[in-house]
């Protein structure tokens, strides 16, 4: 059968077959053939594909293999790389179209994109198809029939196998099965010469890389005749080239022979041993060799040793320099390591004995020692547990940076003094701190650790603060004595004179005159509301306290004020929960922030008063539908004397926060522009702590 299907091919049954027909069509070659016989064709002249070892072998026997099994006008095989389908070969006819972008039409592009056959019965109901006139070919297709088939390999379309023909209806399934089938042979084929070809880059590359080696690397058999060697190995056997090393034999270059026999009999199959030699080179010089080698099997069955040899002349000359050094420095070490221990131990117990916070840290910041004191300052319970950590683990986040800069500033400068940092504890409890931090060098000169002593600014601060304070409230305490004593006398005289003018005009009904004596009372009031403004801002309070409600003290405090009719308040504080504070102060508190309400509303609006709790604390609200507190003195309404009004000195929220302070709790304002202004105070439920 395969010979009268050669016959009736005109090709012979093995190798390329000899083609003396007319290329331009290929109907009389598969035309009239039964699909066992086009079968048949297909895989003789695929016969090829078996001893291709190029690309282009591949193509041409795939071309020849479609040309006898298929009837085309044109078919060409298709190659993809790069988003491009490009035809690297044809039949029928030469292409004017040789690159398809994997992006744009065609039906060899769909065939590739989509990895399925595409068969086109009429390419003039097809927009896909390209004319091989080329892509602005509007006339009548050239090929009214096209056929292709992806050819897949490990799941990526490598190339595609195309056949086309003037007729329409030119291809039935018996087609495609056929050009499948081949695609299938040429997706093994490709795969095969892709791995020939990684081998052959593999091999080659081994071959370089052992041939540039500076160690020498042998083949041999068992007796010691070398089957391959590279050019180092020629080297240190002391020949100029390595062609006449197959000539050798290998054990004879070495002088104890018996040493290395017994070397190479601890080798079993597949097992490696290292041991250093002396070898006896050609040129008469001796060297000392390490050799690494390993037994294996070859194909053969036959064991060969494969090893390396690596020229340690120099590297034992100096190994027993060293040997005969070490000897003499281990008494000078002995004696300087007693010396520095002692150095040592004194240096220790220094820093562990002193009352102010020592850490040693290396040049990256990790904590080499540290004191005591360091310990407890930090909260930590031993000292193994900041060794080995990074010193920024004991300052607070937002000084990182900041230590960072100051840290190259002591590797240029020696020593830093007195920087302010914020430090924190274990717990995360922020506290303040100074550092003094000075580099550490050895005998060079070079820097190698780093010593920060660290002081706890928490009790200075609190004493610098209490100080100012003091001396702010006697500033004030002298203000306010020398204002009532000036003040309370012409005060009381004035009392007295409108008391006994009072009495002898009380027959009068002149309404002029009562209002001038409630205008006498009124300045009188308000006068002596600032003398005792005065005196409470600068005593020291001290508390009366006692068990109340929230509820209680508004409710008192709002029993002594004038609501003027324009303004409406609403009160939602219940009677819990009961709390211990000094109820006058507190109504003070109340009353001040309820009058700030109402002269922020001067054509009236609405006041909300609410209480609520939890666990620990009880909190009162006043909120008004005033303009707010203007930003840019929101930071200034807790200072004394700073007022914006027409009336007042500016003592009332400055005594609000001390009388709220004085309970261990505070206040805050909450402002939103245009919207009104809230103030909020939060109060121990159980009283001051009495702690600072």
């Amino acid at each position: 059968m395969a010979a009268s299907l050669s016959r009736m091919a005109g090709s012979p049954l093995k190798g390329r077959p000899a083609r003396t027909h007319d290329h331009s069509s290929t109907h009389g070659f598969a035309d009239g053939l039964r699909y066992q016989d086009k079968l048949l064709a297909l895989y003789e002249h695929a016969l090829g594909l078996t001893t291709a070892r190029t690309l282009d072998e591949i193509v041409s026997y795939t071309l020849d293999a479609m040309e006898y099994a298929l009837a085309f006008d044109f078919a060409y095989v298709g190659i993809v790389q790069n988003d491009l389908i490009t035809i690297i070969s044809a039949r029928g006819t030469i292409p004017r179209v040789t690159h398809l972008p994997l992006n744009g039409r065609g039906i060899t592009v769909k065939a590739a994109t989509s990895k399925k056959t595409v068969n086109v019965s009429d390419t003039r109901l097809d927009t896909a198809y390209v004319d091989q006139m080329g892509f602005d070919w509007e006339e009548t297709p050239t090929m009214l029939s096209e056929l292709a088939v992806p050819t897949i390999v490990d799941d990526n379309v490598v190339a595609v196998l195309n056949v086309e023909s003037q007729d329409p209806n030119a291809f039935d399934g018996e087609d495609e099965i056929l050009l499948e089938m081949l695609s299938v042979l040429v997706s093994t084929h490709l795969k095969r010469i892709r791995n020939l070809q990684a081998l052959q880059i593999s091999e080659n590359r081994f071959k370089t890389l052992v041939d540039h080696l500076p160690v020498g690397v042998y083949e041999t058999d068992i007796n010691g005749r070398i089957l391959e060697g590279n050019p180092t190995l020629a080297t240190i056997l002391g020949y100029k080239d390595a062609s006449k090393l197959t000539s050798l034999n290998l054990s004879t270059f070495f002088r104890n022979r018996l040493s290395r026999g017994d070397h190479l009999s601890k080798l079993a199959i597949g097992v490696a041993d290292t041991a250093e030699f002396e070898l006896l080179p050609n040129d008469g010089r001796p060297i000392w060799v390490r050799e690494d080698t390993i037994a294996l099997q070859g194909a053969d069955g036959r064991i060969k040793y494969h090893g390396t040899l690596l020229d340690i002349t120099e590297k034992k000359l100096l190994r027993e320099q060293l040997q005969r050094y070490s000897k003499q420095l281990e008494t000078l070490v002995a004696q300087k390591t007693s010396s520095l221990r002692e150095s040592q131990e004194r240096l220790a117990a220094i820093i562990h004995a002193s009352p102010e916070s020592i850490t040693v840290t290396d040049l990256d910041g990790t904590i080499i020692d540290c004191n005591q004191a360091t310990v407890e300052m930090h909260g930590f319970a031993s000292r193994d547990e900041l060794v080995g950590k990074n010193i920024r683990l004991l300052i607070a986040e937002k000084d990182h940076e900041i230590a960072i800069v100051n840290t190259m500033r002591t590797l240029e400068e020696g020593v830093i003094k007195e920087i302010g940092y914020t430090c924190v504890t274990r717990a995360g409890r922020e506290f303040p701190a100074e550092y003094s931090i000075s580099v550490v060098r050895d005998a060079k000169g070079d820097p190698t650790a780093f010593v920060a002593v660290t002081k706890d600014l928490t009790e200075h601060i609190k004493l610098d603060n209490r100080l100012r304070k003091a001396e702010r409230l006697a500033v004030i305490g002298e203000t306010a004595t020398m204002v009532a004593h000036d003040l309370r006398n012409p005060l009381q005289g004035l009392t007295g004179a409108a008391f006994l003018l009072k009495e002898k005009l009380q027959q009068s009904q002149d309404q002029d005159v009562d209002e001038a004596f409630a205008l006498i009372d009124n300045c009188i009031q308000y006068s002596n509301k600032i003398v005792g403004d005065l005196l409470d801002y600068a005593r020291e309070p001290q508390l009366e306290l006692g068990k109340t409600t929230l509820r209680a003290i508004v409710a008192a405090a709002l029993f002594q004020i004038a609501l003027p009719p324009e303004v409406e308040l609403t009160n939602h504080v219940s009677d819990e929960p009961a709390l211990l504070v000094d109820k006058t102060r507190m109504q003070r508190v109340v009353i001040n922030l309820v009058r700030n309400a109402i002269e922020a509303m001067p054509n009236g609006g609405r006041i909300i008063v609410v209480g609520r709790r939890d666990a620990q604390n009880a909190e009162l609200t006043v909120s008004d539908t005033g303009p707010g507190i203007p930003e840019e003195l929101k930071q200034r309404i807790w200072k004394p004397l700073n007022t914006t009004k027409a009336k007042g000195i500016g003592l009332g929220l400055a005594i609000c926060k001390r009388f709220v302070e004085a309970h261990g709790g505070r206040i805050e304002a909450l402002n939103e522009r245009g919207k009104g202004a809230t103030f909020k105070i939060l109060l121990p439920i159980n009283g001051p702590s009495h702690e600072d």
